[in-house]
C-alpha cells in the first residue's frame, strides 16, 4: 500500500504525508509509538486514521467530485477567525486529527478501538464474583475526546454547530 496524500487526488488515501507526521511527532511528548514505528507501519496508521475520519459527516461540500477524500471542502469557516478554509488545502485541524488518531491507533496495538465490545446491550454482566458494568459514555466507533476536539466546527458528529445568518 502506497500512501497518497495528494490534495484533491482521485486516489488519495491520507490527509497528510508521513514527512509531515514525522515533523509533528518530533516535537510531541509520548509519541514513541509513531516515531519508532517502521515506515510501512506509519503509512498504515496514517491511512487508517484518514479512513476513520472519512466516516465523519462534515460541513460544506467537496471541492471536486473527482477527489477521493472528503477534504478539502468549500463553504466551511474557521470558528476562530470566521474566514473560509482554503478550498485547495487540507485545514490544520484535519491534519492534527489525522496525526493524533494515527498515534492513538498505534498505541492500541493489535486491538481495534472502534469495534463493539459485545457488552453494548447489557447494563451489567455478572458471572460468579466477576461483575462488569459497561461504560455507557463510550460507544464503539466514537473518536477519543482529544481527537474529536480538533473536528469541532468541521464535523456534525464531533459537536459542530453551524450558524446561518437569516
Amino acid at each position: 500500500m502506497a500512501l497518497d496524500a495528494t490534495v484533491k487526488g482521485p486516489n488519495s488515501n491520507s490527509y497528510v504525508l508521513q514527512a509531515d507526521a514525522n515533523t509533528y511527532f518530533a516535537d510531541r511528548l509520548n509519541a514513541d509509538a509513531f516515531t519508532t514505528a517502521p515506515t510501512g507501519t506509519k503509512d498504515k496508521a496514517l491511512v487508517s486514521a484518514t479512513r476513520r475520519l472519512e466516516a465523519e459527516e462534515f460541513f460544506g461540500t467537496k471541492t471536486s467530485n473527482a477527489q477521493a477524500l472528503k477534504w478539502p471542502r468549500q463553504d466551511v469557516r474557521n470558528q476562530d477567525t470566521g474566514d473560509a478554509y482554503d478550498p485547495d488545502a487540507i485545514p490544520q485541524p484535519i491534519k492534527l486529527a489525522t496525526f493524533e488518531l494515527a498515534l492513538y491507533l498505534l498505541l492500541q496495538g493489535s486491538s481495534d478501538p472502534f469495534q463493539d465490545s459485545g457488552l453494548e446491550a447489557f447494563d451489567n454482566v455478572a458471572v460468579g464474583s466477576l461483575d462488569v458494568t459497561p461504560n455507557k459514555s463510550f460507544k464503539a466507533g466514537m473518536l477519543p475526546a482529544h481527537i474529536a476536539r480538533y473536528l469541532r466546527g468541521l464535523s456534525l458528529s464531533a459537536g459542530g454547530v453551524r450558524l446561518m445568518r437569516g
